[in-house]
């Protein structure tokens, strides 16, 4: 099975939101990045060639090569130093997936690698409240730093 991205939502969401759409001039042969594999999902491999408008990726779980529109192709940033700092982090109610599909260990560790402060906050979407407006969901906050202090090799 592939390695989604979404299994490090942290770092997928940012790079998605964040990093412009690359044009094929620039990438790179050997460069890092999240290209759309099928109907918006996106998914890591390495630039193996350049043709024309389309990107030949190769992909990180060693599926076959496979041409992606320009378009569809999301360089992933170099670990670079800079002087950002998470303040918060939306989770909606993505941590129930996490839970069930056992990757919060994952999650959590690539969490802990962002540039936090003792003020980092999840938000996240918690069943409450009554009907009405939201289906239910309350807004909870909560500790980054102290949600992810502990994952470690095992994870949580």
């Amino acid at each position: 099975m592939r390695t989604i991205l979404a299994t490090r939502c942290a770092l997928a969401l940012t790079i998605l939101a964040l990093a412009p759409f690359a044009r094929a001039g620039d990438l790179q042969v050997g460069q890092a990045v999240a290209a759309e594999w099928s109907e918006g999902r996106y998914y890591e491999g390495t630039v193996k060639a350049i043709d024309g408008g389309n990107v030949v990726v190769a992909w990180k779980d060693g599926s076959e090569a496979s041409p992606v529109a320009a378009e569809k192709v999301v360089a992933v940033p170099k670990n670079e130093k800079h002087d950002a700092t998470v303040g918060a982090f939306y989770l909606s109610n993505v941590e129930q997936y996490l839970y069930q599909d056992r990757i919060w260990g994952n999650f959590c560790r690539n969490v802990a690698t962002l540039p936090l402060l003792p003020s980092s906050t999840f938000i996240r979407s918690v069943r409450g409240g009554g009907g009405g407006p939201g289906g239910g969901l309350n807004s909870e906050l909560g500790s980054m730093s102290a949600d992810v202090k502990d994952c470690g090799a095992s994870g949580q």
